[in-house]
């Protein structure tokens, strides 16, 4: 599962190249992407183009308040950004993506990029596995591990729980943030 904006960075087209190594070891895998943006035709062009449409679901923009139930659905989720980006490459990726936090607070692993601050919000092999985002091979790798241990996926998913739920729920953040002020 994916939410986010259809952006070059956020490199949807080489998950769906991953899905076609996922398929030469598992078949009944489907991928589902919301969201909009500027890559979202190009995209669903792609999926047509490989004949994909019965395994990638592309329904647009979700309501937010449906969000949880999506994920809730889900199995495994995703979050890659492209190390190549030009402001992730000159300043590392520095930002903290809302849907790691909603990912983790379903109890779901995530198969997020191996840069910057996402090795601190994905502890690798604890919730998730850090990925090369331009390799589908690496990350057909870490999704067909997860789909073949249902054990895994529940254990990283309690992991990312009690991580969101210790350490970035709003009153955690809001406590830092006057703290800093305080001071």
């Amino acid at each position: 599962f994916y939410v986010g904006s259809f952006t070059e960075w956020h490199m949807l087209d080489v998950a769906v190249d991953a899905l076609k190594e996922i398929q030469k070891k598992e078949k009944n895998v489907v991928f589902l992407f919301a969201g909009q943006g500027k890559m979202f035709e190009k995209l669903k062009t792609k999926v047509t183009k490989e004949n994909l449409q019965e395994h990638i679901i592309l329904p647009g923009k979700v309501p937010f308040d449906e969000l949880p139930n999506f994920i809730a659905r889900a199995d495994i989720c995703l979050c890659l950004f492209d190390r190549n980006y030009a402001p992730f490459k000159r300043f590392d990726y520095f930002y903290s993506p809302m849907k790691i936090h909603e990912y983790k607070a379903c109890r779901k692993p995530i198969v997020a990029s191996n840069i910057g601050n996402l090795k601190k919000l994905v502890v690798n092999k604890k919730g998730g596995y850090l990925v090369n985002e331009s390799d589908p091979k690496d990350i057909a790798k870490a999704i067909i591990t997860l789909i073949k241990s249902p054990k895994k996926r529940k254990e990283m998913g309690e992991f990312n729980f009690k991580h969101v739920s210790q350490n970035y729920t709003w009153d955690i953040l809001n406590s830092e943030i006057l703290e800093i002020l305080r001071n």
